[in-house]
């Protein structure tokens, strides 16, 4: 007899969770610092990304996707792949936008402006020659505000 609708649900996703455990499992730790914590799987170059809804496949199939894969922890990944989106739109917009949080690009002063915001008010937090200077503002403004905000990791 087969499993009704309900069973086999849980069935494929008890499944599905086990065979990407014991993937990260054999592939871990984080490819970039070497962390054990919080692992997710990241397509190295997600223009070869076919999809992220894999185990259900075949095994071969899932190989195939998954030969494209690394692993990484939680922050690790979160940087990557905010880096990918500040290139994409750098691409298609040719440039304003900053790789860091609370950064962007002053077109009238031709400098980098960090700022913070709090309460749904932006606070100035001066402007920069550099990028990562205007990154690295951000992060000693937010860490005064709130130490567990989400910040730039500048490397």
């Amino acid at each position: 007899m087969g499993y009704t609708g309900e069973q086999a649900a849980k069935y494929q996703a008890d499944r599905q969770k086990r065979l990407k455990g014991e993937w990260i499992a054999d592939n871990g730790p984080c490819k970039k610092c070497g962390s054990d914590v919080m692992l997710q799987i990241d397509h190295i170059d997600p223009s070869l990304k076919v999809t992220h809804n894999i185990w259900s496949w075949s095994k071969e199939r899932r190989g195939i996707e998954l030969a494209k894969c690394q692993v990484l922890c939680h922050d690790c990944h979160s940087q990557k792949s905010r880096l990918e989106k500040y290139e994409q739109k750098k691409r298609k917009r040719g440039g304003g936008d900053s790789k860091h949080i609370g950064v962007h690009w002053d077109k009238d002063k031709q400098m980098w402006r960090a700022q913070l915001s709090e309460h749904s008010k932006n606070r100035h937090l001066g402007y920069f020659a550099s990028e990562d200077d205007a990154g690295e503002a951000h992060d000693r403004a937010v860490i005064k505000v709130n130490p567990d905000a989400r910040m730039n990791i500048i490397t």
